[in-house]
């Protein structure tokens, strides 16, 4: 609907809304006031209702969310596997694993948190190297603070290390790739008689206690007021006594939107959750689209059994409305609201020799609307009120309560200042 038509609408239904308060008699008959006056009186309360409208807001709601990429490489093939054979490898056997962050800006402290299963390997010692990510600004005079790791049980057979740094004077550092920390464990056991392979992951940890309103693991950013959340790349360490037939299955369980109704321009949080249902470390592809529109790739790296939940925050400006909702008066068809329905999907890809493909991808359906604001919003009320289908008597009561809503809500935004 363009400017012109959308305002000879509201005009049309302004008339009409005129000839329904004359026929209300709500403000004729009334000792001392004319018939002229009680006609400017149907004009001032028409304006002070159009004007009370147009200056309403809505709140919209707004999801952020940011993340620095972690990683963790054996420094020997640079890849996220740690492979032992049984034969070649003993109980207390040392490897060390490399720490790396990628692509951040004005770094000025981190902190990691690291589980793994401490019955396949133990925590030896963490320490930074002279040419990790602070390097230039030690250079430049900074002393560099690192607190002793902390190891403690978590869970069960599963252990963390929490460890971080950060520089004094603060001096904020960027990189492409640079070293956060190297770690060493050592081989806590090896494969029984009847097992093929033995393996652990080392995961970060987001928060230890998930009631925590604090990070576990994050970054500190010298132009962002809160910490920064990390998403890490996860490793796995395998001890095998032959080499086991590895599965490839990448699933999409779950995708949501919030809200699955939304105006145009409003935020929309697309939810959804990936999980590895193979048995070996698997780097994909994740593709978010509305329709056949791609709105995001992801790159993700998933250990076996791990899931990560993802929240987009995605905006829906300019996206077309093409349906009109009408509403039938006198015999006409007046426009009411533009709307649409869309697809969102998610959809997995770059998964070699995958077990099942039927998972890879989930879809769901969201609405957009047009902006009940400013003249829609006084359409909308007033079309209510003009085809109420109960009869006059209950119109005037809509009308009586429409008017009142509108004069308390206009009279607080008012006294605001």
């Amino acid at each position: 609907m363009n400017e012109f038509s959308s305002i000879l609408v509201d005009w049309t239904i302004a008339s009409l809304f005129f000839n329904k308060l004359i026929n209300f008699k709500l403000l004729t008959n009334v000792e001392g006031v004319d018939s002229n006056m009680t006609f400017k009186l149907k004009i001032i309360l028409l304006f002070l209702l159009l004007s009370t409208f147009v200056t309403l807001n809505f709140h919209k709601s707004v999801f952020a969310q940011e993340y620095v990429t972690v990683s963790i490489l054996n420094p020997l093939t640079n890849d996220l596997r740690f492979i032992f054979s049984s034969e070649g490898t003993k109980i207390n056997d040392t490897f060390t694993a490399d720490v790396y962050i990628y692509n951040v800006s004005n770094l000025v402290a981190w902190q990691i948190t690291l589980k793994w299963n401490n019955s396949i390997i133990h925590y030896a010692k963490a320490w930074i190297p002279e040419d990790n990510v602070f390097a230039p600004a030690i250079e430049q005079g900074a002393t560099l603070i690192a607190p002793k790791p902390s190891v403690d049980q978590w869970t069960g057979n599963e252990y963390y290390l929490k460890y971080g740094a950060t520089v004094l004077p603060k001096t904020q550092v960027s990189a492409d790739k640079a070293l956060l920390c190297k770690i060493n464990f050592t081989i806590a056991a090896l494969p029984s008689e009847n097992e093929t392979q033995i393996f652990t992951n080392l995961i970060l940890v987001d928060k230890l206690d998930p009631l925590s309103a604090s990070l576990d693991s994050y970054v500190i950013l010298k132009d962002k007021p809160t910490p920064v959340r990390i998403s890490m790349e996860p490793a796995v360490v395998r001890i095998l006594k032959e080499t086991p037939t590895f599965i490839f299955d990448i699933a999409v369980s779950s995708l949501s939107t919030s809200p699955n109704v939304a105006t145009a321009g409003d935020l929309v949080k697309i939810s959804f959750k990936l999980e590895n249902l193979g048995n070996e470390i698997t780097r994909f592809i994740a593709t978010v689209k509305c329709n056949n529109v791609v709105i995001r790739n992801f790159t993700f790296t998933l250990a076996p059994g791990q899931n990560q939940t993802v929240n987009l925050n995605w905006n829906t400006t300019g996206m077309p409305l093409d349906n009109v909702e009408t509403i039938t008066y006198l015999g006409f068809q007046i426009p009411l609201l533009k709307v649409a329905t869309f697809e969102i999907s998610v959809e997995v890809s770059g998964v070699a020799n995958e077990a099942d493909t039927s998972n890879n991808r989930a879809q769901t359906t969201f609405k957009l609307i047009e902006k009940l604001e400013g003249m829609n919003y006084v359409r909308y009320f007033a079309l209510l009120v003009l085809c109420s289908p109960l009869g006059q008597a209950l119109s005037i009561y809509v009308f009586s309560i429409c008017a009142g809503l509108i004069v308390i809500f206009g009279y607080k935004r008012l006294r605001k200042p």
